[in-house]
């Protein structure tokens, strides 16, 4: 039997791909605009660069979370991986600005199998404490190795942005391992676990379904961040993309220190509140963007936000767990990924509009105040439920 400490390394590493996806590219894309900004609409363009692998994650994860339920997790994530590491090197050597945006979106479909394997695999090892620990472990290492991609992707941008898209060839070096390590977990077939459930408590549409448009929401409202902040900062004179990565590494970092503490949080609240805060969280970090005067300021804002999506992201990974009979767990993942990525892909769009209206540092005070209602909408009427 392989040792259970490589097998949850070598899954933690694996985790930490899907959100390098978006980190390499960020600190760079004040550059590729500037490289393609005699195309038509480049700087939307530019923006779906950066959100199109959300998209195809979004079709792809629940056709992962089919296909891992059905024959099994290690497969898919082999395969995956494999695919990850072509596509994101990809954008070394294209030229088209359009076929550099079908190189994010087959991207994005490897996306979608890493993230939904991943999760499934925590929650097919572990139970109950050690699980929700592990996840919130697993957003810990997510962040601190985004953090160290965006200051090498913001650094070899300086050079060259395409220098940066070579970083996705870590994938690579990852294969051997997760097929040495991972192993396939003994899981009950799909009609033995629904024999032993209640027909009534087979899928709990209802709270799953809910969860799933809390995650879309508040994903779209906090990453505009993402799109918006490399902008944002060259308004307050911030034209080094070392500086910019180095920034958003830092908030990062925030996350990493957070979400490791999730377990120990969340054995002392409920989802629910957990939930609340950190959109209450968010609508601070806004607020803070909103007034910023300075880069210093505009940091702090980024940390206040991070702390809040430090909580958000191990909750909802083990809130849908919690919930999930076994049987459907690969399923209700791949749901969970689809809105969260949903999220992302729609954030632009939401983003041009008000930035085309208002100005960058007006959308961020929009946001919010239309986080602070919703947090406060979903705080009420959890109690009129309980």
């Amino acid at each position: 039997m392989k040792d259970n400490s490589l097998r949850l390394g070598v899954l933690l590493l694996m985790s930490c791909l899907p959100p390098i996806t978006g980190a390499l590219v960020i600190p760079a894309l004040p550059k590729i605009l500037y490289s393609f900004e005699g195309e038509a609409h480049a700087e939307l363009l530019v923006r779906l660069f950066l959100t199109m692998p959300y998209l195809f994650t979004a079709i792809g994860a629940p056709l992962a979370g089919f296909i891992i339920d059905r024959f099994g997790r290690k497969r898919i994530l082999i395969g995956s991986v494999l695919l990850f590491g072509l596509s994101g090197t990809s954008g070394a050597y294209l030229d088209s600005l359009y076929m550099l945006i079908v190189g994010r979106a087959i991207l994005g479909l490897a996306v979608g199998g890493i993230t939904t394997a991943c999760i499934a695999l925590i929650a097919d090892y572990y139970e109950s404490e050690k699980r929700q620990k592990l996840i919130g472990l697993q957003v810990s290492s997510m962040s601190f190795f985004t953090m160290i991609f965006l200051v090498l992707g913001g650094a070899l941008a300086d050079f060259s942005w395409r220098y940066s898209f070579y970083l996705y060839g870590i994938a690579f070096f990852f294969l051997p391992l997760s097929y040495y390590f991972i192993t396939e977990p003994r899981r009950a077939k799909t009609h033995e676990v629904s024999e032993s459930i209640p027909v009534n408590e087979v899928f709990p549409y209802i709270k799953i379904i809910s969860i799933y448009g809390m995650t879309f929401i508040i994903t779209a409202a906090s990453f505009l961040t993402g799109i918006l902040f490399p902008f944002f900062a060259e308004g307050l004179s911030v034209t080094s993309s070392t500086q910019l990565g180095l920034s958003m590494a830092l908030s990062t970092l925030c996350i990493t220190i957070v979400a490791s503490r999730y377990g120990m949080i969340k054995s002392r609240f409920s989802f629910i509140g957990i939930m609340t805060t950190s959109i209450y969280l968010s609508s601070l970090g806004f607020i803070v963007l909103y007034l910023s005067t300075n880069f210093t300021q505009a940091i702090l804002g980024l940390l206040v936000m991070s702390t809040g999506m430090a909580l958000f992201l191990p909750n909802i990974n083990l809130w849908v767990n919690t919930v999930s009979p076994e049987a459907y767990r690969g399923r209700a993942i791949g749901g969970l990924t689809t809105c969260h990525f949903l999220g992302r892909f729609f954030s632009p769009f939401i983003a041009q509009p008000l930035t085309d209206q208002f100005g960058l540092s007006s959308t961020f005070g929009i946001v919010s105040g239309f986080l602070l209602i919703f947090g406060t909408a979903i705080y009420f009427v959890s109690l009129r439920i309980r």
